[in-house]
């Protein structure tokens, strides 16, 4: 099982599902309380608990937290909820990303790009850290990228020019950030 605040999280099962031939899945994409980025943590922990409840309901053998803000702000909520489904395995995004990042990136800086949410926890900042990371680590709020994202659009050129109008803003506001 997967599940993620809309369908960014679409390209985290694309992958998953050709790393692993023939498995069944489950997505939850909640397209009704999407974005999470700007919700309070409680609110993220009560939706995060409800999402966890439901997708465990089908006897998974692991759910991924395909959701930044998610695993930001209620990773601990989804790991108290799936103790009560011992055979379902928990997976998040940050921890690996992070752990890929420490162990090859040859940088001085990585830029983190996320939502308010994940930005102000210092999610990827801290798990860089954990993975033993000793270079900068810029982030970025970036709401303008979620709707865009969300709106399945981006193929068409006018999306895709607001696209690239965020992604230099937010970029620019990075390299700044030295």
């Amino acid at each position: 099982g997967l599940f993620d605040s809309g369908v960014g999280g679409l390209s985290v099962l694309r992958q998953v599902a050709l790393s692993c031939n023939g498995a069944q899945f489950i997505y939850l994409g909640d397209e009704a309380r999407c974005p999470y980025g700007n919700r309070q943590k409680s609110e993220i922990g009560l939706f995060v608990d409800e999402i966890v409840t439901y997708l465990t309901s089908f006897q998974l053998d692991a759910l991924i937290m395909a959701c930044n803000t998610s695993c930001a702000m209620a990773l601990d909520v989804a790991q108290a909820r799936i103790q009560r489904s011992p055979a379902t395995a928990l997976f998040d995004l940050i921890e690996p990303t992070a752990q890929y990042l420490a162990e090859s990136a040859e940088c001085s800086k990585i830029g983190v790009m996320a939502t308010f949410g994940t930005v102000s926890t210092r999610a990827f900042s801290l798990a860089l850290r954990r993975h033993g990371y000793s270079g900068e680590v810029a982030e970025v709020a970036c709401p303008a990228l979620v709707p865009l994202i969300e709106s399945g659009k981006l193929a068409e050129e006018a999306q895709n020019e607001l696209l690239r109008a965020a992604l230099k803003s937010y970029l620019l506001s990075l390299a700044g950030s030295s």
